[in-house]
């Protein structure tokens, strides 16, 4: 008698430890599942041109600055880096050497913008809000600067509230 009350209890501890798991999992996928979920995140340039993970980027509106074959790690997280060759289509001076070298691009802070001008115009999407770059100064060493204005902050409504 003690045996098949053991099997039973057993059996009933079983059954109830499945459907417990079965909850369980139901309910965490069910979490995961309304999660919101972040929209994604533009490089918007100076010309308005909004595009994800860009492989080539100009940091002024005509001669100037750019950066091509650029890789990012964590695009769309709250920070990411991009690799790439930068280069300029400025006049070299004589005594400098122009040779396109490696650099760097470091975004964080992804925020809601509004940009008042192209591909994106008048629709909320995300930009980064910070953005630096280390890049060869054609002197022999590297310059860092502030680039998030040509990383799309300079196009949103948000930056230009309180002017």
């Amino acid at each position: 008698m003690k045996s098949r009350l053991l099997v039973a209890l057993t059996a009933t501890l079983a059954v109830v430890a499945a459907l417990l798991a079965t909850v369980a999992t139901g309910s965490s996928a069910d979490a995961g599942a309304s999660r919101p979920r972040h929209q994604p995140v533009y490089w918007i340039d100076l010309g308005g041109t909004a595009s994800q993970h860009p492989d080539y980027v100009y940091f002024t509106a005509n001669s100037g600055g750019y950066m091509k074959d650029v890789t990012w790690t964590h695009w769309g997280a709250h920070k990411t880096v991009g690799r790439g060759t930068f280069g300029t289509t400025a006049p070299c001076n004589p005594d400098q050497d122009c040779t396109p070298a490696p650099a760097r691009i470091t975004m964080t802070k992804p925020v809601r913008c509004t940009p008042e001008f192209g591909s994106k115009k008048g629709r909320t999407v995300r930009v980064y809000r910070h953005a630096t770059i280390v890049y060869p100064d054609f002197q022999g060493g590297t310059a860092r600067a502030d680039i998030s204005d040509r990383a799309g902050w300079a196009t949103c409504k948000q930056a230009h509230r309180g002017r």
